[in-house]
């Protein structure tokens, strides 16, 4: 299952504000089972941020927004997404009715603005608030869904973990991601490309024929390796994907062990409980 990610805000673009969102997303949906393909930051554009969603709709079956659902005026998020989904905004009274609740509750009155915060895109499904912003699912004929959350990242996540992840693990199976690191000393980045490069080579060639042979799915359950340089270290992260946790490490086991004799034997190892993280250090 595909996934795709848009956050919304200018002041991302700007460099005002980072975005810690899309990449707690990236590794819950990991985790689940889901590629995320790809990340896109768009301000608050009503133009770009429809055509944003619209070329993630088109290829991706989830689309998952975070941000531009407030009640300001630069909060475009509703407005896009039911263009794309070629409907019109409902108002809610059940949201009405919360928002004045929660409002009176902390002793405020509440502006007639936030009043667009009770309007979803006709047909949508409803996440229920926990600020006052409420987030939605809105399905896009011949195309994915899109769900669009708060930006504030302690709202996306609760939403997120109640609403967006039950619902995305239910339509995409049992599968589950396992990453394991190797950790390497005193080897830069090329070396260890070079080291473990036959290992990685032998993993595309299975992917590749896996592909050619018309099953997705098959080359989805290959290992994949990746090099992460940082902080004067390189890691190798051997990825898997499998019907549940242990068939997963089962496949990363055999790719962690050929890197880990690729890197040398000098520093190799792993303490328990971690059997799938070692380091090497080279000569």
């Amino acid at each position: 299952m595909r996934a795709e990610i848009v956050a919304v805000g200018s002041e991302l673009l700007l460099g005002d504000s980072v975005d810690t969102n899309s990449a707690w997303l990236s590794a819950r949906l990991a985790e689940i089972g889901l590629d995320v393909h790809r990340h896109v930051t768009v301000g608050d554009n009503h133009t770009r941020l429809v055509d944003a969603l619209t070329r993630a709709a088109g290829r991706a079956d989830a689309v998952i927004v975070s941000g531009g659902v407030g009640p300001t005026r630069d909060d475009v998020t509703r407005f896009a997404a039911a263009d794309v989904a070629g409907v019109g905004l409902a108002r809610r009274d059940d949201l009405v009715d919360y928002l004045r609740q929660r409002f009176a509750a902390s002793g405020r009155d509440m502006p007639d603005n936030n009043l667009v915060q009770a309007d979803i895109p006709a047909g949508g499904r409803v996440l229920w608030p926990v600020g006052t912003a409420a987030g939605f699912a809105v399905d896009v004929a011949g195309a994915g869904r899109v769900w669009c959350l708060p930006g504030v990242p302690w709202e996306l996540r609760a939403m997120a973990e109640r609403d967006l992840l039950p619902a995305l693990r239910a339509a995409a199976g049992t599968l589950t991601t396992v990453s394991r690191l190797v950790r390497t000393a005193g080897m830069g980045e090329s070396h260890v490309a070079a080291a473990v490069d036959d290992v990685i080579a032998d993993l595309d060639v299975a992917a590749e024929a896996a592909e050619a042979a018309g099953d997705g799915g098959q080359r989805h359950s290959v290992p994949t390796v990746a090099l992460l340089a940082s902080g004067g270290e390189t890691r190798v992260r051997v990825t898997a994907r499998a019907a549940t946790r242990d068939e997963a490490l089962a496949r990363v086991q055999p790719v962690v062990d050929a890197v880990v004799a690729r890197l040398g034997a000098g520093g190799a190892g792993w303490p328990s409980p971690a059997p799938a993280t070692g380091s090497a250090a080279g000569c």
